[in-house]
């Protein structure tokens, strides 16, 4: 679960977002029932998520310095990604963006 915000305003904008990327490795079913688990707020804690994972026989990576928001100009860049089961293609990957200007020109 990744969470980007923005803020337009008559002045600016701002964007923010955490820096937490999660990712699974493992077969499609135990997998799936780690993110459900997790993503419906039955795992609350680093520990326990670790402690599921290898009951179910799913590698974790976990990072907390991930980078979602970018600026590109005068636009931030907010993109998260998520890999598998996404897409027909095993390994493919599929990002979402959302785009502010931060300064309106007319």
């Amino acid at each position: 679960m990744s969470l980007v915000i923005a803020f337009i305003g008559a002045h600016g904008a701002a964007m923010g977002g955490d820096t937490r990327e999660v990712i699974t490795r493992g077969d499609k079913i135990p997998t799936d029932t780690l993110e459900h688990e997790l993503y419906s707020g039955k795992i609350v804690t680093d520990e326990a998520l670790m402690q599921r994972a290898h009951e179910l026989s799913v590698l974790l990576t976990i990072r907390d310095d991930k980078r979602k928001i970018t600026r590109r100009g005068g636009i931030l860049v907010g993109e998260v990604s998520e890999a598998e089961g996404v897409s027909p293609k095993k390994g493919d990957s599929m990002q979402r963006r959302g785009y502010v200007l931060t300064e309106y020109q007319w």
